[in-house]
């Protein structure tokens, strides 16, 4: 076999012939992304590889030909900065557009205000047209329709301004998203999707802070409240788009959104006195779905990621016995209106478990012996999380006297169950958590995931130390207490290494 081939990461093959006609006609047209750490290690390994005979110059270059080249990969990361460039470019430019425009705005007729507003979107889509089925050349084509829909957004306030229509304002952001969204589903990249949730982010802020009353089908009413409750249809197609296109970005664009949203929706019921467990469910209900994909999914990370972080953010203060002591309440509400909340919380709750259990009872795969097992470890904290938030959503009623105050009756039988109850459940489901996080990392061999629960295992540790022994233990309690921390950081690592080690011996 001839050794001269690869023989450092920095030599080419001496072989320069092309790949045989039957071996390249069964690779794939685009080439694998390549990142230059990635290639020096797949260069190394195909050099020890042939070094050990397992392979020859034809078998690897046809490894090669599958990923892209070291200037592929180089011209792929300044075309997408110069993309990047041009649409900054192309946001200055509109409003540079939009203010010489509104300098002779008012010298301006009528009809030519109308005429410059709408030729100047349709002109700049037509030019994304041609640019795209025209020439071929769509990165440019996403930058003139990026154009047009931000001197969209601009018309509808102007148009509004010629006719002097006086309407609810943040309509008017909705109705700039309906005119963005067939483009971020029809465009490639993700520069469209980021100025419909940018656009978004404002309906629904505006919308429900700062809104008294609600638009629907054209018609002003009082009820129900402001809640942008047309915001599901904007995210549901562009994460389908993002699911059918494998673009992980868009999932991490929208996601924050609805949880933005969903945050707001207590708010703008005011069931101020809820909150807390509306995003403790929330929470939950998206380590639900992150689970609910297949394992080591790129699309269970960004749920995942939010769940954990709204799940700790809310144990974190349940699990304080004067948090649950002092709660604080909303409006005075009566009757029915008072078990809203947790009736809606229930309603979660019981589609979650009934979720995990269908889904519990389908093994992931045949070859594991305890798949079910594993199925159910991984659903059923999340779901029994989510029933959880429900119940203590009842006894917060109950304490609170079903809608009537009773801020100055700490010291009841009532408040002092429901403390009791509300911050052993939260310190309990606190440490599942941690743990929970813990052997999701030793599942998938994650380093990151098994780490995070050390830290949320720590955390937990710490505010008890705050909470229970601070009065007692002072300096040397403290020293003691990060001493233990440190201690168990080492064991986790050293568990880790060895673990890790053991995997890879033969």
């Amino acid at each position: 076999m001839n050794d001269q081939g690869i023989r450092t990461p920095g030599t080419v093959l001496s072989a320069e012939s092309a790949i045989p006609a039957d071996l390249a006609s069964g690779l794939p047209t685009e080439k694998i992304p390549l990142s230059p750490q990635d290639r020096s290690w797949l260069l190394r390994q195909i050099d020890r590889w042939r070094e050990l005979g397992l392979m020859g110059d034809t078998q690897a270059r046809s490894i090669l030909g599958l990923y892209e080249e070291r200037w592929e990969a180089q011209a792929r990361t300044q075309s997408t900065a110069i993309f990047v460039l041009m649409a900054i470019a192309a946001l200055l430019v509109s409003l540079a557009v939009i203010l010489v425009v509104g300098f002779n705005w008012e010298a301006m007729p009528k009809p030519m205000k109308l005429a410059t507003l709408i030729g100047s979107v349709a002109g700049m889509h037509g030019l994304g047209l041609w640019l795209r089925f025209g020439k071929g050349w769509n990165r440019s084509s996403e930058i003139a329709f990026f154009f047009g829909c931000l001197l969209y957004g601009a018309s509808i306030w102007l148009i509004a301004q010629i006719f002097n229509l006086d309407s609810h304002y943040p309509d008017g952001f909705w109705w700039w998203a309906w005119g963005i969204l067939p483009f971020a589903l029809c465009l490639d990249t993700v520069l469209i999707h980021v100025l419909l949730v940018s656009v978004l982010s404002i309906w629904v802020g505006t919308e429900i802070l700062d809104s008294g009353l609600f638009f629907l089908f054209g018609r002003v009413v009082a009820f129900p409240p402001p809640g942008a409750y047309t915001l599901p249809i904007f995210v549901f197609l562009p994460l389908l788009w993002a699911y059918r296109r494998n673009e992980v970005a868009a999932v991490w664009l929208y996601l924050p959104l609805v949880v933005f949203w969903a945050a707001l929706l207590p708010i703008a019921w005011h069931f101020t006195d809820q909150v807390v467990f509306f995003l403790g469910a929330l929470g939950s209900l998206l380590l639900l779905v992150a689970e609910l994909h297949p394992e080591n999914s790129r699309f269970s990370i960004p749920y995942r990621l939010f769940g954990l972080l709204m799940l700790f953010g809310v144990l974190t203060p349940l699990s304080f016995w004067e948090f649950n002591q002092h709660p604080f309440f909303g409006d005075k509400r009566d009757g029915i209106a008072a078990l809203a909340p947790a009736v809606v919380l229930s309603f979660i709750g019981l589609a979650a478990v009934a979720v995990a259990f269908l889904r519990g009872r389908q093994p992931s795969s045949e070859l594991e012996v305890s798949s079910s097992q594993s199925t159910m470890i991984r659903l059923w904290l999340p779901a029994g999380l989510t029933l959880a938030f429900a119940a203590i959503s009842y006894l917060n009623l109950w304490t609170e006297g079903l809608g009537f105050r009773i801020g100055d009756h700490r010291d009841s039988p009532a408040r002092f169950t429901y403390a009791l109850f509300v911050t052993l459940l939260a310190n309990v489901f606190f440490i599942a958590a941690a743990f929970w996080i813990m052997w999701l990392g030793l599942r998938e061999e994650r380093g990151f995931p098994f780490a995070a629960g050390v830290a949320a295992f720590l955390f937990w540790t710490v505010l008890r130390y705050i909470d229970l022994f601070a009065e007692f233990g002072g300096m040397l309690g403290a020293a003691l207490m990060f001493f233990l921390c440190g201690a168990v950081l080492f064991g986790v690592a050293i568990y880790w290494h060895q673990r890790k080690r053991s995997r890879h011996e033969p």
